[in-house]
């Protein structure tokens, strides 16, 4: 359709793009969903997924405290 190959080429690749996104956008988003579920029932590994993640020491059954 068009004389000019550079514009003929960004079509190309813009639809290529557009195809592309549509099959791997979904992925991401159920990837979210199930990582939230996940989260949600699991506090422990939640919390130690954290950026910065404090252990407590003094908890009851740590190594080296009486019971």
């Amino acid at each position: 359709k068009d004389s000019n190959p550079k514009a003929a080429l960004a079509e190309a690749l813009s639809a290529i793009h557009r195809e592309l996104h549509g099959l791997f956008k979904p992925d991401e988003l159920a990837r979210s969903a199930t990582t939230r579920k996940y989260r949600n029932s699991h506090p422990a590994a939640n919390a130690a997924a954290e950026a910065i993640v404090i252990y407590p020491t003094n908890r009851p059954g740590a190594p080296g405290m009486k019971p």
